[in-house]
C-alpha cells in the first residue's frame, strides 16, 4: 500500500511513525511549505513534492492533515483519482462544507475516514494500564488541564470538546457512570 501525506504538520510524525511500522510505503510528502514537507520526507526516506496534482492517482491512499478549513478544497483535488481518504478532526469548520465533502465521498465512491486516535496514544496507554491495575482507585471526573491524583481520586484534564474527552475517558477508564457538564 502506497500512502500519500497532504500537510507535515506536528500530526504527521505519528501517523508516518505509525504507518512505516506497518510496512506501509509512504510515496510522497507535499506541504504549502516545502522546506517542512522536505524535512519530514528525508527523516522518513521519502519524497517530498511541490505540487500534487498529478500524485494523487499513484497513492492508494491519502492522508489528509491540514487545517480543517483547507480540507474541502484539497477533497475536490483528491475527487477522481484516490478513492481512500483519512482526516483528522474536526472534519470541516462549517457543516456546509462537511455536507459537500459527504457529497464528494458518494459522487466518487470514495472511502473516508475521519480519525480521533488518542487512545493509542503512549501517554493514554500508560494511563489505562494504571487503571487496569487498580493502582489509581476507581473514581473518575473531568475537571481541567492537569493529570493528577487527590485523595484517591484521578482527576483527568483533557482539552476540546465533549465527544473528545468521552472517548478518552472511555479509552482510559472503560465504562462512564455518571456524567455531567457546567
Amino acid at each position: 500500500m502506497k500512502a500519500l501525506m497532504i500537510g507535515a504538520g506536528g500530526i504527521a510524525h505519528q501517523h508516518l511513525k505509525a504507518l512505516k511500522t506497518l510496512g506501509t510505503e509512504i510515496y510522497g510528502i507535499y506541504d504549502l511549505d516545502p522546506a517542512k514537507a522536505a524535512a519530514l520526507a528525508a527523516q522518513y526516506g521519502t519524497q517530498a513534492f511541490s505540487e500534487i496534482g498529478d500524485k494523487l492517482q499513484n497513492a492508494d491512499v491519502i492522508f489528509l492533515l491540514t487545517p480543517p478549513s483547507t480540507r474541502l478544497a484539497y477533497l475536490r483535488q483528491i475527487a477522481g483519482k484516490c478513492r481512500n481518504v483519512f482526516m483528522e478532526k474536526p472534519l470541516a469548520i462549517t457543516v456546509e462544507d462537511a455536507l459537500e465533502m459527504e457529497k464528494l465521498e458518494q459522487e466518487y465512491d470514495m472511502n473516508c475516514m475521519v480519525g480521533f486516535t488518542q487512545r493509542f496514544r503512549e501517554g493514554y496507554r500508560l494511563l489505562k494500564g494504571l487503571l487496569d491495575r487498580g493502582e489509581l482507585g476507581e473514581e473518575m471526573e473531568m475537571i481541567s488541564k492537569i493529570l493528577c491524583m487527590r485523595s484517591y481520586r484521578l482527576l483527568l484534564c483533557v482539552s476540546g470538546r465533549g465527544r473528545d474527552r468521552t472517548e478518552i475517558l472511555r479509552a482510559a477508564g472503560g465504562q462512564i457512570r455518571i456524567m455531567s457538564a457546567v
